[in-house]
């Protein structure tokens, strides 16, 4: 009796291995797709608040606004001109923005990946406790068969 138990237990502790295991390589499958994606997204992007372009327009920017408020009463032909150097900046300035924001997604996923690997290494101790209890085991019911 004492014997079937062991074996149920082998077997029980012998399928949560494979459970964990099969768990352990969608974790990774997904730890490299998120580490594809980020790597794809860094060769792309660089960081618009380091770069000087986006400073430099958004300076510009700033001095077409105060230009615009000096000529209110002035050119409108100039204004225009002034109004749609604006909305060309600002549309610079959006696109830098933009890349920033994904700038932002990236360093979330280089976190979450940094999870997933500390996850991996927990369901690794454990399946290595596991099969250690499954040696364990083995062991104990070799001795007990030696016994009988």
């Amino acid at each position: 009796e004492e014997m079937g138990q062991l074996q149920k237990s082998n077997t029980a502790t012998q399928q949560e291995i494979e459970a964990l295991q099969k768990e352990r390589a969608t974790l990774q499958q997904r730890a490299d797709a998120l580490q594809k994606g980020i790597d794809s997204t860094e060769q792309k992007f660089i960081d618009p608040a380091a770069n000087p372009e986006y400073t430099r327009k958004f300076k510009e920017k700033e001095e077409v606004a105060s230009a615009i408020a000096l000529l209110r009463g002035g050119d409108e032909e100039i204004s225009l001109k002034i109004k749609k150097e604006i909305e060309s900046l600002e549309g610079d300035i959006g696109l830098l923005d933009h890349h920033l924001s994904q700038v932002e997604v990236h360093k979330k996923g280089q976190v979450r990946i940094e999870e997933l690997k500390a996850q991996e290494k927990e369901l690794a101790a454990e399946f290595e406790k596991l099969e250690q209890q499954i040696d364990l085991s083995e062991e104990f019911i070799r001795t007990k068969v030696d016994m009988l």
